[in-house]
């Protein structure tokens, strides 16, 4: 469940300039 983390963080970083 590491990696799913990452990529909420990830998405979460990418979509907070919009």
């Amino acid at each position: 469940m590491g990696r799913f983390a990452i990529v909420l963080c990830i998405a979460l970083l990418a979509a907070a300039p919009l």
